[in-house]
């Protein structure tokens, strides 16, 4: 007789949900000068959502404008006006953001 063992499939939520937490460990080793494998986040975020990277991603490189690196009043998380948002922390797309508080600075 063999047993079963059910294993969530790659794109679950709960892999998500891992794919969240490792990305929020790689914004914060920026902050002590770690560079991320943007190929190798892309191919990840890719396989854990079920599509094809191809289709999410643009082989050309986006200009540091379009990015949003630079921004009116030079400070990153600076609202168009150059004022910080008011958290005082980055805005990341997708309801990320950096806390600057759990670090000690």
């Amino acid at each position: 007789m063999s047993s079963v063992t059910s294993k969530e499939r790659e794109s679950s939520a709960f892999y998500k949900m891992i794919f969240r937490e490792m990305l929020s460990d790689v914004l914060t080793l920026t902050q002590f000068g770690s560079v991320p494998n943007k190929e190798g986040l892309e191919e990840e975020l890719a396989r854990v959502w079920g599509k094809s990277r191809n289709k999410l991603f643009s082989s050309t490189q986006m200009s540091p404008e379009m990015a949003g690196a630079s921004m009116p009043g030079g400070a990153p998380g600076a609202a168009p006006g150059g004022r910080p948002n008011q958290s005082g922390t980055s805005a990341m797309p997708g309801g990320l953001a950096m806390a600057a508080g759990g670090l000690g600075g």
